[in-house]
């Protein structure tokens, strides 16, 4: 699980949201929109491209990649 800070539009104040709970983020009308697990929307300042940036970032240093796994012997 990561947390992630968004600065809702129009100085509404900042949101930290888990990214484990995005469904997917879109843009429309030049405004960018989160939508999560429930049904819950939040519109906010950050463009796609730097959510998904951040969302990669967190997921990168969280997971190991499969060469900095221990060797099991097995196959």
């Amino acid at each position: 699980m990561a947390l992630l800070k968004l600065h809702r539009i129009n100085r509404a104040g900042e949101i930290i949201i888990n990214t484990d709970q995005i469904l997917f983020v879109e843009i429309e009308s030049r405004t960018t929109t989160v939508n999560m697990v429930g049904g819950l929307l939040f519109s906010v300042e950050e463009s796609p491209d730097w959510i998904v940036d951040q969302v990669a970032k967190t997921t990168t240093e969280i997971r190991p990649s499969s060469d900095s796994l221990p060797s099991t012997g097995l196959g």
